[in-house]
């Protein structure tokens, strides 16, 4: 894909301290005003969604934050593929959910927009939906999910209202579903596009569709689930080599048969992936007395191999590939992070990615679902960490995208002082004020700030005509008064007026 802006392997990303404010007029949904949005700098992913791979090697991820969309290489280069300063051909911003077809297009739903863009591997882009849904007064808002089937069409649904469209290669627009569903009894409500080896499915609330555009959709699983067993919030699918579908909602898993039957085939399982060889795995908690917190299970035309983990951790991000191996993320003991371990076929756990200290190089918070590339490599993100790792098959690890040195979880409501600056909080401890002239941030108080008792759970902060900050801490039930002079004075606790 021909870059927007690429950087040298191993060039770290700089601190959020310059950024650019964006107004984009005239946003999609109907109840919109103008959005303004604070766009970070190249190579900084906020909130990254789960990686996808194509034939190449290469590797896509969405700062679903910080509005952007990058291209990884093996050799560790980043391609800025689009955010809210390149040029396109509409507004990108909060973008949702990446796909690829079989020519190597990539597709992204944004959601405040309420667009699907089309990135070719040449470079160009294209809307090929938008707000105007099939211009036949079916409109798009807040899509949320895409997929694309073995034909390219491509599949966009919209949690919130209820409807899903398909586009074909050519272009035609069509609404598949709306909330009626496919009639009294099997309604649409809360759908998400799911693709897995060149087939398409709805997830709903209590059903799931398989999807076509040369027929209409079909009910896999209802309610009523099977064998006694009733179906609840489907949460993933995977489609097998024979074809086999297996669907894990919040208690079971159910498989339908290539025939179309429907049975019960695991129950309170955490986490599932089917590999290449045909067998499903998940990850189990057994918490109990005298039984270790987490096993891997696989089954194999029936039988159940087991492999216990290791005790007192928590292990989730349960992952598959073609030849049979199975990997998970295991949660770090605080403050270590997160590591990355493989189940071989007929192996035993083994570690790939070792779990390092905050502030080290391959830091790992709340790691997603691994991915194997085409050339063997293991690919994972930090959800919080808010970086990407990759393990050779060599077993050497890259942190090909590093975390921001400047760390900036969530942000509060914003303010504006009399001087135009832009005074907000941050995650849950930081106080920040935002210069336009200077396109600086500067650090008015955070938890070891001198005078802070408490420091958690702010939730807004607001200038008076002194020039004074005053932040409220909603977990601890105190208000602080940060002075011009930077001094943080505690002004009132939970006992009020004493």
């Amino acid at each position: 894909m021909r870059p927007s802006h690429v950087s040298s392997p191993g060039r770290r990303c700089r601190p959020v301290v310059a950024a650019l404010l964006l107004t984009v007029p005239g946003a999609a949904h109907a109840d919109a005003q103008d959005v303004t949005f604070h766009a970070p700098l190249p190579e900084q992913v906020v909130d990254p969604s789960p990686l996808v791979a194509d034939a190449s090697g290469d590797v896509y991820v969405l700062g679903r934050d910080s509005s952007n969309l990058f291209e990884l290489g093996a050799d560790g280069s980043i391609t800025l593929v689009a955010d809210p300063t390149v040029d396109l051909p509409a507004p990108f911003m909060h973008p949702t959910a990446l796909a690829l077809d079989s020519q190597g297009n990539v597709y992204v739903t944004c959601r405040t927009t309420d667009n699907v863009f089309r990135f070719t591997p040449s470079g160009e882009a294209s809307v090929i939906l938008d707000d105007t849904g099939d211009g036949l007064g079916n409109p798009l808002f807040d899509p949320s999910s895409v997929a694309v089937d073995a034909a390219d069409n491509v599949w966009v649904a919209s949690r919130t209202h209820d409807v899903i469209f398909s586009v074909t290669p050519g272009g035609v627009v069509t609404l598949e579903m709306d909330a009626s569903g496919l009639g009294p009894g099997t309604p649409l409500v809360d759908p998400r596009v799911v693709g897995s080896r060149g087939r398409v499915f709805a997830l709903a609330d209590e059903e799931v569709f398989e999807l076509s555009v040369s027929a209409p959709p079909v009910e896999l699983i209802g309610p009523a689930g099977a064998g006694g067993f009733t179906l609840d919030t489907p949460l993933e699918l995977e489609v097998d080599p024979i074809g086999r579908v297996y669907v894990r909602d919040a208690n079971n898993v159910f498989r339908v048969a290539t025939s179309g039957a429907v049975g019960p085939l695991f129950s309170q399982a955490d986490d599932m992936a089917v590999d290449g060889t045909g067998s499903a795995w998940f990850l189990v908690d057994v918490t109990g007395p005298g039984v270790s917190p987490f096993l891997v299970e696989r089954e194999v035309d029936g039988d159940i191999l087991t492999y216990v983990l290791d005790e007192g951790t928590f292990h989730t991000a349960l992952s598959a590939d073609e030849a049979g191996n199975a990997y998970f993320v295991r949660r770090g003991v605080h403050p270590d992070g997160d590591s990355l371990w493989v189940v071989p076929e007929g192996g035993v756990p083994t570690l790939l990615a070792p779990s390092a200290a905050p502030g080290a190089a391959g830091f790992l918070e709340e790691g997603g679902e691994p991915i194997v590339a085409a050339d063997g490599a293991v690919w994972l993100a930090g959800d919080k960490s808010w970086n990407v790792l990759r393990v050779a098959p060599s077993g050497a690890v890259t942190e090909v995208v590093p975390p921001p040195d400047f760390y900036m979880p969530s942000m509060g409501d914003l303010h504006v002082d009399a001087e135009g600056r832009v005074v907000m909080t941050a995650g849950s401890d930081v106080v920040l004020r935002f210069d336009p002239g200077t396109e600086a941030f500067e650090v008015l108080a955070g938890p070891d700030a001198p005078g802070v008792d408490v420091f958690d759970g702010l939730v807004e902060a607001v200038t008076d005509p002194d020039g004074a900050v005053w932040v409220t801490s909603l977990y601890n039930d105190r208000v602080y008064r940060i002075d011009p002079d930077g001094d943080v004075v505690l002004v009132m606790d939970g006992t009020g007026d004493g």
